[in-house]
């Protein structure tokens, strides 16, 4: 199990990561800036996730778009694709673990499960606005212009 749940993760996060990312958002970024480029990459990452129906999108489409964006904004910020391709494998991971029941958390219903996702969700978001500002401080060209 843990053997599917990393090269599912990895499967998962490289071809996203490429694909949306690399072969989507840096043309666009190029054509049209970086707030058109990301906006459309978050867009489309969230389109790539539903294939269960409007209710899986209005249940989960924030929370898509949301990681598009920062996995954009890192992208952009850094001009590389590995350190979004890093974090979404690591949040792959921890979604396939939860999912598989790899990490014995219930479902996401439950207080355990909610606390979890509060838990990933505060760390993720921390370390995340850590990066920005560390990308801010020694950017060499003024992102987002």
């Amino acid at each position: 199990m843990l053997a599917f749940v990393i090269v599912g993760a990895l499967v998962a996060a490289t071809g996203e990561e490429a694909g949306i990312r690399g072969f989507m958002q840096a043309p666009l970024e190029r054509r049209f800036g970086p707030w058109v480029a990301i906006a459309v990459s978050a867009t489309a990452f969230v389109l790539i996730h539903f294939t269960r129906g409007a209710a899986a999108l209005l249940a989960n489409g924030l929370f898509y778009f949301s990681a598009g964006v920062v996995y954009g904004l890192l992208a952009y910020l850094t001009q590389s694709i590995l350190p979004s391709l890093l974090l979404h494998f690591l949040g792959d991971v921890a979604t396939l673990a939860v999912r598989s029941s790899l990490l014995r958390v219930s479902g996401p219903d439950t207080m355990l499960g909610i606390a979890f996702c509060v838990l990933g969700a505060l760390v993720t978001a921390g370390l995340s606005v850590a990066a920005f500002r560390a990308l801010a401080r020694n950017a060499v060209y003024h992102p987002l212009e």
